[in-house]
């Protein structure tokens, strides 16, 4: 955690300067930080297993020939940052991001509303990326906490919208170091490993490289299995 928060103080510091310097004249059409919007509303027990009314997902999409690191910062309605993911984006990758249960099934309370902020880093230089664009999905109908895919359950409508690029000028960058690290640096956030849906979760090589596998959403893929706590895919 500890390099982690270093790497993202940096990050954010040098992605601040580049925009001061480097802000092209497009405005917002063009930029490395996008704001959703998400909702995420409980409905009541099923055979003893909780249940949503309303899940939002995000489709986040890397149109630069350049890898990207999406920064995922989720806020709640009362402006406090409560959790961080991290999105490898390849070139024409698309991810789509369960933000309600990849709060959920990671400790965290989902609240009801909240904003989700995303900081697009290059890869490979590290400092501010663009090409990334975001699309939101509110689905309503009856989904299970412990099930992610949103389409194994009863879904009743869909909504859906673009997420805003911010433009440049306005400095996004610094209103989230300020609302996600205390003055000596230290998050406020938790940590939070993004479940993807939808099949866009990059398929996994079966190689047993790493003794935890980074998304553990109740089910693993081979060979590696799901340990309940904390909620992390095992190698074996």
């Amino acid at each position: 955690m500890k390099s982690l928060v270093i790497g993202l103080v940096v990050l954010l510091g040098a992605a601040t300067q580049a925009n001061a310097q480097f802000a092209p004249p497009s405005g917002g059409e063009i930029g490395s930080f996008l704001k959703c919007f998400y909702e995420c509303k409980r409905g009541p027990n099923v055979q003893g297993v909780g249940t949503y009314q309303e899940i939002t997902t995000l489709m986040l999409t890397n149109q630069s020939p350049d890898p990207r690191l999406a920064e995922v910062f989720y806020f709640d309605g009362q402006e406090r940052c409560v959790a961080h993911s991290r999105i490898e984006l390849s070139s024409v990758d698309l991810d789509e991001l369960n933000v309600c249960h990849s709060l959920g099934l990671a400790g965290v309370v989902p609240p009801l509303a909240g904003l989700v902020e995303i900081i697009v880093l290059d890869a490979t230089l590290g400092g501010p990326g663009d090409g990334v664009y975001a699309w939101g999905k509110n689905v309503l109908g009856k989904f299970r906490v412990n099930n992610p895919e949103p389409f194994e359950g009863r879904v009743t409508g869909i909504g859906k919208y673009e997420c805003r690029v911010v433009p440049f000028e306005v400095r996004a960058e610094e209103a989230v170091n300020t609302k996600c690290f205390d003055a000596m640096g230290v998050p406020t956030f938790a940590e939070v490993t993004p479940i993807l849906v939808e099949e866009t979760e990059d398929p996994d090589t079966g190689a047993c490289e790493d003794s935890v596998h980074p998304a553990c959403g109740g089910t693993c893929p081979a060979p590696f299995t799901c340990q309940p706590t904390p909620l992390q895919c095992v190698c074996e």
